[in-house]
């Protein structure tokens, strides 16, 4: 793969970063919201003695505010990503080559399963993108069509 290609695809791999940020994203919230209701109880024979007094759920309420701000601006984010991408993609002259990007880069799928969506041998899957990232690139450094 060369630099040019390399490239190419650090632009398309944007939308999939965004994405993996919003669900690192999603179990911080969850996790936060599971420590907080966690019950912190030492039993003594003749007592009970509950952790420490501070206000969890009050401060969880703050932490998960913060991180949900920040969610939502990664949301902005990963659209604002989203749609460069699928304009660029858009712009790729072969129909083809469009499907396979948007297939690997806005829906994720592997490798196996662009080739068995689209009937073709990985291998040939694997040329096609190659030639696709080559056109994405053309595009992106402004020669494109």
């Amino acid at each position: 793969m060369t630099v040019i290609c390399e490239c190419a695809k650090e632009f398309l791999r944007g939308y999939q970063q965004s994405e993996y940020k919003l669900r690192m994203y999603e179990k911080a919230i969850a996790d936060i919201r599971e420590r907080a209701t966690r019950i912190n109880a030492v039993l003594y024979p003749d007592r009970i003695q509950a952790g420490y007094n501070s206000d969890r759920i009050g401060d969880a309420a703050v932490m998960i505010a913060d991180t949900e701000e920040r969610m939502r601006e990664e949301v902005s984010k990963a659209q604002s990503t989203l749609d460069q991408i699928i304009t660029v993609i858009r712009r790729v002259p072969d129909e083809i080559l469009q499907c396979i990007l948007l297939a690997r880069y806005v829906r994720f799928r592997t490798w196996g399963q662009i080739a068995d969506d689209m009937c073709y041998e990985a291998r040939s899957v694997y040329r096609l993108h190659n030639k696709a990232l080559q056109e994405v690139d053309k595009i992106l450094r402004g020669n494109g069509k």
